[in-house]
């Protein structure tokens, strides 16, 4: 019989085992549990606490959580049909990978760039309807990107995801500066990314 992981709810409270607790529903390398009072989850509480929990896990949530990565598509299939393009740029290829399948599942063609000079010339071919891009990438960031994007394609829609830039100050300046028409904060969970998505969509209906 496994013995319990115990944790306390950075948000209720309240404590749970962890082990029979559900995974979250974040875009990130390795997500956590969610809390099965209140739904928040340790990817919310602080990117310590994340650590935390994965440092102090037993070995059988280890083995959970790599089925759960190996279930995941290896490579993004290739952008087909009627749905808009939505391209994820981000130089984290894991990312990369859990972005296009979470975006996928919601009924979008999904393509990707490793940063910004693959994404400026998929711009060109591909004419995806949304980019969502990380803003910490080297050379150009995210932000930048955005930017170049709208100066050049002012009707694709641009949304901006990061875990470094946080204040609200960030987020006006996204807007105002780097003309972002969406802006997420990580990590970013999978009814944050589809409701961004279904808004900025062209009218169309998604297939």
């Amino acid at each position: 019989m496994l013995l319990p992981y115990v944790i306390r709810c950075h948000s209720c409270s309240r404590g749970y085992d962890a082990l029979r607790a559900a995974f979250c529903k974040c875009v990130v390398k390795r997500p956590t549990t969610a809390c099965p009072s209140c739904g928040a989850c340790v990817c919310k509480a602080s990117e310590t606490a994340a650590n935390a929990f994965w440092r102090q896990a037993p070995a059988e949530m280890q083995e959970r959580a790599r089925r759960d990565r190996r279930a995941l598509p290896s490579v993004i299939p290739a952008a087909s049909g009627e749905a808009p393009v939505v391209m994820v740029v981000d130089d984290d290829e894991e990312i990369r990978l859990v972005a296009a399948h979470v975006i996928t599942s919601f009924g979008y063609r999904v393509i990707a760039a490793s940063g910004a000079e693959e994404a400026l010339a998929l711009l060109d071919t591909e004419q995806p309807a949304i980019v969502l891009t990380d803003a910490f990438m080297p050379r150009v960031d995210g932000r930048q990107l955005c930017k170049m994007i709208k100066l050049r394609s002012p009707r694709v829609k641009v949304v901006i995801m990061t875990s470094l830039y946080r204040a609200p100050r960030y987020k006006t300046e996204a807007f105002r500066t780097f003309y972002a028409d969406g802006y997420l904060t990580k990590p970013i969970n999978f009814a944050e990314l589809e409701d961004v998505l279904r808004r900025l969509e062209p009218q169309s209906k998604v297939a």
